[in-house]
């Protein structure tokens, strides 16, 4: 044993003890304010009371050890501790009051007894040193306060795996109260660890784990960054856990969790390096990110809560925004965000007045399973006024799960488009209710729904059930696809009250001929021929519209063919200069409007009011309506609509209601609007007669008035 002056220490248990069994006394060493290294635990194992120093001199207390060893004394008085050597030295769970602080060498590790106490390092300072690591094994479990030693560490450990380390139970309610980086500092938390302030002091704070810790401030007034490599990082309370001075560092994630507890507003920039997540886990709170986004790798936003994304989100390429695994709300409020692939699984997301998405070469995938057999999934997609939306594609309801899904986008403004150049199956505009189990309804209010690419389709459904409720707004398309798989299950619905879909060249169709799981309903709004050869549809379509809300075709100068039945007790309105040619044996009971260029029915007029704008007959000579017959059901007739408007001058031609081969056998009813809306009763003015062939029903001059011939 090493010399060394030393003072023993008799306690009274000790003299009791030697009086009634004649054993030896406990003692103490006490160093008496010299220094003193230990090179093996042994060397201390005759003083049962442990080590002290009396002296008001600081001594040293060494132990450099280079095997893994135990020492279960006591250290007390004016006592610094300092482990040093490559071993790591374990200290039991007494309590050790000493006050000269503690240090670990470089190489050193010093390792706290497994229970929970929280005085095992007396009260002095704690200095790890780069190199060096302590771990703290539980040992601050104690829910009545925090580990007060103030803690100056930095480096990655002497394995790498962390300079402050908790491999024990998790610490509850408590953990350290300050902690000051004296460079790059590594924290591995197998359970979780708490920290109250951590000064960065211009260092990178780095975070690893298996489990959650929280912070509830991170002071890098000084600069500094904070890395999250694994784990869940815990913003606990309402303070900036990432750094209360965004400015002057960022935030990187690379490989962990970000994790809230509280609302939070976060005006760091944040870096994806790894696959990371960001996770709202407490109830009724929202974080907030003002900060920029940028994802050099995936991340994903989950949790139960409100996620808010008031800054930018970029990619300097395509990468994964995924949003998952529970009921999160994510907000884009006003931001940019670029080269995404947006993953939906749950939860809802919204796109807010002032958000542009901008990702031509990435696409919006909405009701997704993951990995978790959610059952009656449903998320739901929020299209707000003042959004600007460009992506490649957009689907919803991916999955091979056996559960139902439902998906909902509501799109009350905005502009959505997709721009799609792929030119496959998948890729191929917009596809709804794309799985079996998948239903997706897209509530269409107000803006523009885009889909660009002569062969791309708005898809209403693939193999599942997709329904389009639109009662505002516009929409182009080169095609508006119902039941788009071929030989297909899928179930299409279109529900049209309002707005205006814009059709191109490919028309209204579907993959398979035989195909009847879709329904067409049209109650109002407009159907556009959108390119100059107009389109076809050979699909059934029901009128269900009343009361003036009839759908109107626009065939502007082009040619529109519904060789469908069109059936139900509505009617339509036709404008536009060219041709809509009905060819199927349509049965629909309300009025036919003509209001600009032809109506042709192939077959028989299906017999309601026949109404001809006064403008229409003023115009151009070409028939208003053919059909293959012209009768009218009891009580239904002509009715001219502006007809005060006509007069000698505006009426220049003979304009004929033409049946192409049937005769007409008796002349209609026909009654004479004004612009007001009331029926003219004079008519002395107006002329209509049947021609000598049966076949023409004429508007025309006569004697330079227009008069009525009965």
């Amino acid at each position: 044993m090493t010399n060394h002056t030393w003072k023993a220490v008799v306690s009274a248990a000790a003299i009791a003890a030697t009086a009634l069994a004649a054993k030896s006394f406990a003692a103490a060493l006490d160093l008496a304010g010299a220094d003193r290294t230990v090179t093996d635990v042994a060397d201390l194992a005759s003083y049962d009371e442990g080590v002290t120093n009396s002296s008001a001199t600081l001594a040293t207390l060494t132990f450099d050890i280079s095997t893994d060893q135990t020492y279960a004394g006591v250290l007390g008085g004016k006592l610094k501790l300092v482990k040093s050597g490559t071993g790591t030295l374990t200290l039991s769970t007494v309590t050790r009051p000493y006050t000269g602080g503690t240090l670990v060498s470089a190489g050193g590790k010093l390792k706290l007894g497994g229970s929970a106490n929280r005085n095992q390092l007396g009260t002095g300072t704690i200095t790890i040193a780069d190199g060096a690591a302590i771990d703290f094994n539980g040992c601050i479990n104690n829910s009545t306060g925090h580990f007060l030693p103030v803690v100056y560490a930095e480096g990655t450990g002497t394995d790498g795996t962390g300079a402050i380390l908790n491999t024990g139970t998790q610490f509850a309610n408590s953990g350290f109260n300050t902690v000051y980086l004296t460079g790059d500092l590594l924290i591995y938390a197998k359970n979780r660890m708490n920290f109250v302030t951590v000064y960065t002091q211009g260092h990178t704070l780095r975070y690893t784990g298996a489990t959650q810790s929280a912070f509830s401030t991170v002071n890098n007034s000084q600069g500094g960054d904070v890395s999250i490599e694994s784990g869940q990082y815990t913003a606990w309370g309402t303070a900036n856990c990432l750094g209360n001075t965004p400015s002057k560092g960022k935030v990187y994630l690379r490989g962990g969790t970000l994790n809230f507890y509280a609302n939070l507003t976060v005006p760091n920039d944040i870096v994806v390096e790894k696959f990371s997540r960001i996770r709202q886990g407490k109830g009724g709170s929202t974080a907030t990110f003002t900060g920029t986004v940028t994802l050099n790798n995936n991340l994903a936003v989950d949790g139960s809560q409100k996620v808010k994304f008031r800054g930018n989100v970029v990619a300097p390429s395509t990468k994964n925004f995924q949003i998952s695994d529970g009921a999160v709300d994510v907000n884009f409020d006003g931001c940019l965000v670029s080269n995404v692939y947006m993953l939906v699984y749950r939860g809802t997301v919204t796109l807010g007045n002032g958000t542009t998405i901008y990702s031509p070469n990435g696409c919006i995938k909405h009701l997704m399973q993951g990995s978790s057999q959610v059952a009656n999934l449903t998320s739901t997609f929020n299209i707000a006024d003042g959004s600007d939306t460009t992506v490649g594609y957009f689907t919803s309801g991916n999955t091979t799960s056996s559960t139902t899904m439902t998906g909902i986008v509501n799109q009350v403004g905005g502009t959505f488009r997709t721009v799609s150049h792929y030119n496959t199956a998948e890729y191929d505009g917009i596809r709804l209710g794309h799985y079996s189990n998948a239903t997706t309804l897209w509530n269409l209010s107000g803006g523009r729904l885009i889909v660009e690419g002569d062969s791309n389709n708005l898809n209403l459904s693939i193999d599942g059930r997709g329904e389009l409720n639109m009662c505002g707004g516009e929409i182009y398309t080169p095609c508006l696809s119902m039941c788009a798989r071929t030989n297909g299950g899928g179930q299409s619905t279109l529900n049209l009250t309002g707005g205006e879909i814009n059709i191109g060249a490919n028309g209204i169709s579907r993959k398979t001929v035989n195909h009847s799981k879709y329904k067409i309903n049209l109650g109002g709004g407009t159907i556009r021929a959108s390119h100059e050869n107009g389109f076809t549809s050979p699909l059934n379509m029901t009128l269900t519209g009343s009361s003036g809300t009839n759908v109107t075709f626009d065939t502007q100068a082009a040619n529109v063919t519904l060789s469908g039945v069109l059936s139900g007790v509505g009617g339509l309105q036709k404008t536009g200069s060219g041709t809509l040619t009905l060819s199927g044996a349509d049965t629909y009971s309300g009025a036919t409007t003509v209001k600009g260029g032809t109506v042709a029915f192939t077959s028989a007029y299906p017999g309601g009011d026949l109404e001809i704008d006064a403008a229409t007959l003023a115009g151009a000579s070409s028939p208003v309506v053919t059909a293959a017959s012209l009768a009218f059901s009891s009580g239904k007739g002509i009715r001219i609509l502006n007809a005060d408007t006509l007069n000698k001058e505006t009426f220049g031609n003979t304009k004929t209601i033409a049946a192409s081969t049937a005769q007409i056998n008796a002349l209609p009813i026909l009654t004479l609007v004004a612009a007001d809306g009331t029926t003219i009763v004079d008519t002395g003015k107006w002329h209509y007669r049947l021609s000598g062939d049966g076949k023409t029903l004429k508007f025309g001059p006569h004697r330079g008035i227009m008069v009525l011939v009965r």
